[in-house]
């Protein structure tokens, strides 16, 4: 009977210490003057850059909603508003519609997930990336420029779902594209 109580004592003890390695932060991405909450970042890659691992980068609306190219190094997962929403009266949403220019996921992203966001190029160089409900020209599976434990990667194993592609989906290996609007090629 005591081996068992000291059993779930100590995996309770060990859970409650692990809890706190679980929690995400949202970073959130707003160039709107007087915005002061720590959290706050005027472009995607600062974002990225304080992220920690597993974190949430929150892009949102503002005067000026071009957050720049980034570049991803880590497994985060990037949210935006959608696009078109200009085109949805029913839409409770600010219309304005952040974008990035260029988003490549690079060595040391795997697992990482976009969503709702609208970009002009995603490029892929790590596995098990998923793309779903994103607007953008290209996508474009390629081999890592980043050396992690003496290992390059490639963008192979990408879910690619419900996205509204202007141009094509090139490169990689077993991928899943599926319901996707696309009037380019693939």
């Amino acid at each position: 009977m005591k081996t068992t109580t000291l059993f779930l004592l100590i995996t309770l003890l060990g859970g409650l210490v692990a809890l706190p390695t679980l929690a995400q932060t949202i970073r959130r991405v707003n160039n709107t003057p007087g915005l002061n909450d720590p959290n706050v970042y005027a472009t995607a890659q600062a974002a990225h850059n304080a992220a920690a691992i597993g974190d949430i980068i929150s892009l949102e609306p503002s005067d000026s909603p071009n957050y720049g190219t980034l570049t991803i190094t880590k497994r985060v997962t990037i949210v935006g508003p959608g696009y078109f929403l200009d085109k949805n009266p029913n839409t409770f949403f600010d219309k304005r519609v952040p974008t990035l220019s260029t988003v490549t996921f690079e060595n040391g992203s795997a697992n990482s997930v976009i969503t709702g966001v609208n970009g002009s190029f995603l490029d892929i160089r790590d596995v098990n990336i998923t793309v779903t409900r994103c607007r953008t020209n290209n996508i474009q599976m390629a081999r890592s420029n980043v050396l992690v434990g003496g290992v390059f990667t490639n963008g192979n194993n990408a879910t690619i779902t419900n996205n509204f592609i202007d141009g094509a989906i090139d490169g990689g290996a077993n991928f899943v594209i599926s319901n996707n609007a696309n009037f380019g090629s693939i």
